[in-house]
Parts: C-alpha cells; structure tokens; sequence
C-alpha cells in the first residue's frame, strides 16, 4: 500500500526554560497533578492548514489526556519505555494510506509516525477513519469492520518492523492503533492474545512480541458532534485497551 499526502505536525514548548514534559519524565514520582497541568499548559501543537480533524484529535488525545492519565494510573510505570518518549518528540509525520499501483486512491487511513530531535521514532500510530469499510477494497468485508481493522493492522505492523529493523533499539516504543465505535471483538482478541491479556500484568504491560517489541494501546473514538455555538466538536476519544481502573493499574505497577 503507498502513502499520499504527506504532512508534519509540530511539538514544542512555548518556554523553553519553564517546567514541561521532560520535567516530568524526569522524576515522575515526585511530579503531581499540577506539575503536569504546567508542563502541558507550556505544550504548543502546530498542526497544517487541512490536518484531518481525527488525526489532530487523536494528537492532542495522546499529549494532553493519555500522558496525565498514564502517569496518574500508574499505567506508566508498566509503559514506561513509551511514556516517558512523550518527552521527547518534536514533530509527528502524517501518511495517509492510498491503494492502486499506478494511480493511487486515498484511503481514510492514517499512520502517524512521531519523531525525536535525534531522528528516533519511539511513537506510531494507526488511524482508521470511520468511511474505511466503504471503500471498494473492502466491498466484500462491510459486514466485518473487525476484519477490514486487522487487514490494516497487519499491513501497518509490516512498516513497525521496517522501522525496527532500521533503528534497533532506538525504535519504536509503543503504539496506537485508533479506531471507531464500538470496539470490534475480532481486533481487540487480536490483540489480547498477542499481548497474553490473561495475565494481569502482561495486559497491563500490552506488550507485542518480536519482531515489534513494543507497548500497544487501542484507542476508539465516536463521531464529532457539535458544541453548544453550533460549531464542529472534536471527537471523544477512549483507551479501549487495556481497560482498567486506576486502583488496578496502580496495583500493577508494584
């Protein structure tokens, strides 16, 4: 599958000098709730003209609700590998999917790869828009959203360990894979049974075997409404997996 439309959103502090992410990596456990409203209050995210609305969301998901959540749950000390690489990234690069040899037709299909100032990319993400099961390749599966999700995932985890291969330990951390409501069963058994959800801690731990080797987290997302002036709201995005109580990740990171 090629990609098309190639973008880059930006990740900065607006002082350089003041408390941010990387203040908070640095010593998590003497950071609070406050501290991490500073550090993210001090986040800038610069995104280009015509940015799908879901992938920006999806971004501003990860920075500003998964990274307080992670480190409030305790889910960060089982993802700790991918959560403190949050500091550490400055742009996101957007690809979207297109199929075709030689004339390509965009899918609304996403991957985002999110960079380091070093070139390192510890974070990716796949993005799956909610018109994908409409599109002529998958004619035959509009039935099974779960099987056109897998499709996808195998395809996107063929690049994950291109860019493992390339980067060995300096590679990817941990990844997103976001899709719409509900959360199709097919996907998350997928992944449960790669991630062996039957023990506690590995589920919290969402771990994907080699050649990946990394943290795996499935996020879902429901259809942008409006807000109360009658402008375009943004979508409300879930961690679907590993779903857990704070008490029980907290629990699990001892």
């Amino acid at each position: 599958m090629a990609f098309v439309n190639n973008s880059t959103v930006l990740i900065k502090n607006l002082d350089k000098e003041a408390y941010n992410l990387g203040s908070v990596t640095a010593n998590p456990r003497s950071a609070s709730a406050v501290d991490i409203k500073a550090a993210l209050d001090n986040l800038v995210i610069e995104s280009p003209e015509g940015t799908n609305d879901v992938v920006l969301a999806v971004i501003e998901y990860l920075f500003y609700d998964f990274f307080p959540y992670a480190h409030q749950s305790g889910l960060y000390n089982r993802q700790i590998r991918l959560w403190e690489m949050f500091s550490r990234i400055s742009t996101v690069e957007i690809k979207q999917f297109a199929t075709g040899i030689f004339t390509h037709t965009p899918l609304p299909v996403y991957h985002l790869l999110m960079k380091t100032n070093l070139g390192q990319s510890p974070v990716c993400a796949l993005v799956i828009g909610p018109e994908t099961a409409s599109f002529e390749r998958y004619k035959n599966w509009v039935a099974t959203p779960g099987k056109i999700y897998l499709d996808l995932l195998h395809e996107f985890l063929t690049n994950v360990t291109k860019v493992q291969a390339r980067q060995g330990v300096n590679g990817i951390k941990g990844i997103f894979v976001v899709t719409p409501e509900p959360l199709e069963p097919a996907l998350l058994s997928h992944i449960e049974k790669e991630t062996r959800a039957n023990d506690p801690v590995s589920k919290v731990e969402s771990i994907l075997p080699a050649p990946y080797s990394a943290h795996i987290n499935l996020l879902t997302y429901g259809a942008p409404g409006t807000d109360e002036a009658g402008t375009s709201a943004k979508p409300v995005i879930t961690l679907a997996y590993p779903n857990i109580s704070r008490k029980a990740a907290a629990h699990n990171a001892r």
